[in-house]
């Protein structure tokens, strides 16, 4: 502030701050910088765009929302203005810019030139698991940033995992104060961090992750003579709550590892957690640690992940640790465990009663392994419900398990639940029903029980003596059949509060799934059927089609892997439009309702659409909705066209009549100085709607956009098009997808286009390929292979040389 003069800066600096003057200098240099900057027209009104937006930045913020990006083209023109105005920059948007998981990696590589960026927005831009690994990887380039949205993309959660464990890994990240689009709490264990982070939120997380890399890496630096073995001690005597993380901190040495063997045998019984990650252990190291280990009764987690222990280690703790009484969590992946050590845990599981995650992934395990690993489990004493078992596909080999067929699709959890309950029991089936509904708590969970007569009966007993607590039923491969069906499901009916009813692999035909369908009046709070792999046909699924509505709350309708066919389907969907309002179904199985979209009188546009998505139609009524004549309907839309900045949007309005012809060109010709943008899809204009639309286009001085796709537009009307299209001096872009002309036609539209005066603003043509027909538009050779774009200026520069 002494020598504000010195910095050309005025009076009111004298009193500032170092801080302030210092931004008050970078944004006058920043100024200077752009208004040096000259953009030339490069012809491409993207690249421009992008240019402009950059040269504006005098405030450090880039907003490129929106801009359709292609990536070869437009990637280095960004790239580029990166470099320039990079140390500048402080916010950068690209919201659904199209960048993909190819453009996102070279943004990320150039994003280095932005070491000031504070917010970047990158949500909606098709990015996938591979794009969001890359973002974690490079993060540290912006070591200010503060905010970073990435929701809206096509990640999916090991795209997640793999962008969590790459900011752990790498260098340290900034300490992003809001992180929209991933939850870090979810892969705490992947990343190496104390689990009594689980329910923190993503700022807190990279604040540890900052903090842990500082001192880990290379900025250990600070405090030169603090090595391994005092690092290590310094844990053990802060570990006041029994949780000691080593994580990255390597215990190679055999001088360390003595070190960490003594501070064991000093926190004995008080060790809760040992966290090992990255420690550089060995297969005999791991061996020495085990060991140590089995005299800490109070180990409730185990991490030893990303090291180099194999099958001696694994089966070290097979052994040592089998009988510790809380060991809760074990994480073994990414190490050099072979099928023996895998199998050796197979065999001793049943040991762990307390153990709820155990992690294997990464390692040397072959399916063979795995195998062995699954029928261990299955033949040996009731195993523990372990919830996360990770490394093991046991449902691939239920068949050698001895379980039922249908846990196939099950998870390690589901697999091992039933294989406790399956193993840790020798009572009767009564029994087994009896001590269910005991212990339901509101879920009774009778799944794979036999029900014979006797069963029957007191299930049926059960559920009316329970029926104000029965909120879920669970009775899956219970051989069921359409008798069970006609005698369990009426006094099920006593359970108005039923939300779950599982049905599935109980060979129920169309006589049981009607039973189950008249009985939905009951349940108004039905949250989920599932009737999957049964014997049900057609019939059946339209008996739910007819009462599905009577479960306002269904969330999740389960119907596959029965007999149904696809004039089943069609009946099926087809009375759902028909029938009253049907719940909103988030998780519909068995039944593809895009296929029959036009029988139910829905848009065409929901053809590629979800299940969820046209129950959600179905839901709204659209297929329902009292529409008014279109005559009506498309003065309402010019009505409304002056609030929406000149768009009139009549997509999939019938215009084919000669009433609904006559008001629209009553409109045009009224509201023709307002109009933009006129939306046409699925319109039915047919030749005689075009040829009456294309006579009025020199009215339309100002659109800038034309929609006619889907009209049923032929070989007739198409030239007519093309003559009038230079009527519209503003028109930009021009659909012609989906309609019903053929070559010929497009060669008649070509050659008008061609003969008369192009369209002086035309640069988006969709529809129709120019370049396949060139001779006829007697263009010169080197446009064979040109766009539409390239042909459409040719035409307008040899307009202005003739």
């Amino acid at each position: 502030k002494r020598h504000y003069e010195m910095l050309h800066l005025p009076e009111e600096f004298s009193v500032a701050s170092n801080l302030e003057i210092l931004k008050a200098v970078r944004a006058e240099q920043r100024k200077q910088r752009l208004a040096n900057r000259v953009v030339e027209p490069s012809g491409d009104a993207t690249t421009d765009k992008i240019r402009r937006k950059f040269v504006k930045a005098s405030t450090g913020k880039v907003n490129l929302n929106f801009v359709g990006l292609d990536v070869p083209v437009h990637g280095p023109v960004l790239w580029e203005e990166l470099r320039i105005i990079g140390v500048d920059l402080e916010e950068l948007w690209l919201r659904a810019c199209g960048l993909g998981d190819e453009g996102i990696c070279q943004f990320m590589d150039a994003i280095e030139s932005c070491p000031n960026v504070k917010h970047i927005i990158l949500s909606e831009n098709k990015l996938g698991d591979r794009g969001l690994k890359c973002v974690g990887r490079n993060l540290h380039k912006c070591p200010r940033l503060a905010k970073l949205e990435v929701n809206g993309n096509k990640f999916t959660e090991e795209g997640e995992r793999a962008f969590a464990v790459a900011i752990a890994k790498g260098p340290a990240p900034p300490r992003v104060a809001d992180l929209v689009g991933v939850e870090l709490r979810k892969y705490i264990s992947d990343m190496g961090i104390s689990s009594e982070h689980m329910e923190s939120k993503n700022e807190t997380i990279f604040s540890v992750l900052n903090g842990v890399r500082l001192i880990q890496g290379q900025e250990i630096k600070g405090t030169p003579n603090r090595g391994p073995s005092d690092r290590i001690k310094q844990k053990f005597a802060n570990a006041s709550t029994g949780i000691v993380s080593l994580n990255f901190i390597s215990v190679a040495n055999t001088e360390v590892l003595g070190v960490l063997c003594k501070e064991i045998f000093r926190m004995g019984p008080n060790l809760k957690e040992l966290w090992l990650r990255g420690c550089g252990l060995d297969d005999e190291s791991g061996v020495v640690i085990t060991r140590q280990l089995k005299m800490c009764t109070g180990i409730q987690q185990l991490i030893m992940s990303e090291n180099q222990v194999a099958d001696r280690t694994m089966q070290v703790i097979a052994v040592e640790l089998r009988d510790s009484p809380g060991l809760r969590v074990l994480m073994l992946n990414n190490n050099r465990i072979t099928d023996a050590g895998v199998a050796a845990m197979g065999e001793n599981l049943h040991r762990f009663r307390a153990l709820r995650e155990l992690q294997l992934y990464g390692n040397q395990v072959t399916e063979d392994g795995e195998r062995d690993f699954a029928v261990a489990v299955a033949t040996g004493p009731p195993p523990p419900k372990v919830t996360t078992i990770g490394g093991v596909r046991m449902n691939q080999f239920v068949r050698d398990m001895g379980v039922p067929v249908g846990l196939g699709e099950a998870s390690n959890a589901d697999i091992l639940a039933f294989l406790c309950d399956w193993r840790a029991t020798t009572k009767t089936p009564v029994e087994k029903v009896q001590a269910k509904f005991a212990a339901s708590r509101g879920r009774v969970n009778l799944n794979f029980i036999p029900f014979d007569s006797t069963v029957r009966l007191l299930v049926c007993e059960k559920l009316v003596a329970t029926k104000d607590e029965v909120r879920e039923l669970w009775m899956r491969g219970c051989e069921l059949g359409d008798v069970g069906a006609r005698q369990v499901l009426p006094k099920a009916q006593e359970c108005e509060n039923l939300t779950g009813l599982v049905l599935s692999e109980n060979d129920i035909t169309d006589a049981g799934a009607d039973v189950l369908a008249q009985s939905l009046e009951w349940w108004p709070k039905l949250n989920t059927i599932d009737l999957s792999t049964n014997a049900v046909s057609d019939a059946g699924l339209r008996a739910f089609a007819e009462t599905l509505h009577l479960c306002p709350y269904l969330q999740h309708f389960y119907v596959n892997d029965n007999q149904i066919t696809k004039d089943g389907e069609r009946d099926f969907a087809i009375t759902l439009a028909q029938g009253p309002c049907p719940p909103r179904i988030r998780d519909l199985r068995g039944v593809k309702m895009n296929t029959y979209v036009k029988e139910m009188g829905l848009p065409l546009a929901l053809e590629d659409e979800t299940n969820a998505a046209i129950m959600d139609a179905l839901y709204e009524g659209l297929h329902k909705r009292q529409k008014r004549p279109s005559s009506e309907r498309i003065r309402g839309k010019f009505a409304k066209s002056g609030d929406l900045s000149g768009l009139v949007n009549l997509n999939f309005i019938a215009i084919g009549s000669e009433d609904a012809l006559r008001v629209l060109n009553e409109e045009i010709a009224d509201k023709a100085g307002r109009i933009k943008e006129l939306w046409c899809r699925g319109s039915v204009l047919g030749d005689e709607g075009i040829v009456s639309l294309a006579q009025q286009l020199h009215l339309l001085q100002n659109i800038r956009n034309l929609i006619l796709s889907e009209n049923r537009i032929t070989d007739e009307s198409l030239p007519l098009l093309g003559e009038k299209l230079h009527c519209c001096p503003a028109l930009e872009s021009v659909d012609l997808e989906s309609n019903s002309f053929t070559q010929a036609g497009e060669v008649s539209f070509a050659v008008a286009l061609a003969n008369g005066p192009p369209p002086a603003k035309l640069n988006n043509l969709a529809g129709i390929e120019l370049k396949n027909h060139w001779q006829a538009m007697k263009l010169d050779d080197e446009l064979a292979n040109a766009t539409n774009k390239q042909i459409l200026d040719y035409l307008r520069e040899q307009s202005v040389e003739n």
